[in-house]
């Protein structure tokens, strides 16, 4: 067998290798939402990211930089989970969660989360309150 054969033999066995990696973790990825934005008591959050996953749910940070919260809206139920940072690892415009799905506390247990987080959705925006009690507002563009 010539170098060259081998070569596309190896390259090609590594190709199907990561295609098959990536279908089977494909619910555990996130895309980044590019045009959305987020607003934190009505100002726009120019640390805020919003991640969508194959379900049509969506991850929301608040403030990447500083103490970052994350959020998950189910598209389906319009409700609110709370997971925990460490579910996730952040690879530029992608993240990738540890879990599928994700394990969260959901807006609806009063028990775990004490506020209120009053979710309220339109057909340009969905607005709720976060665990610090600050309003969030989300601008869509494909949500």
């Amino acid at each position: 067998m010539s170098r060259l054969r081998k070569l596309y033999i190896f390259v090609g066995t590594v190709l199907l290798f990561g295609l098959f990696l990536i279908t089977i973790s494909f619910q555990h990825w996130w895309l980044e939402n590019i045009g959305s934005a987020i607003f934190v008591n009505g100002k726009y959050s120019e640390t805020g990211r919003i991640f969508r996953n194959s379900n049509g749910d969506f991850l929301v940070i608040t403030n990447w930089q500083n103490d970052a919260t994350p959020y998950i809206l189910y598209s389906s139920s319009k409700d609110i989970g709370v997971p925990n940072i460490s579910e996730f690892t952040f690879l530029g415009i992608c993240a990738y969660s540890w879990s599928s799905p994700v394990p969260v506390v959901m807006s609806s247990d009063r028990i775990k989360i004490e506020t209120d987080m009053n979710v309220i959705e339109q057909n340009e925006w969905v607005e709720f309150t976060g665990m610090d009690g600050q309003r969030i507002k989300l601008y869509r563009s494909n949500l």
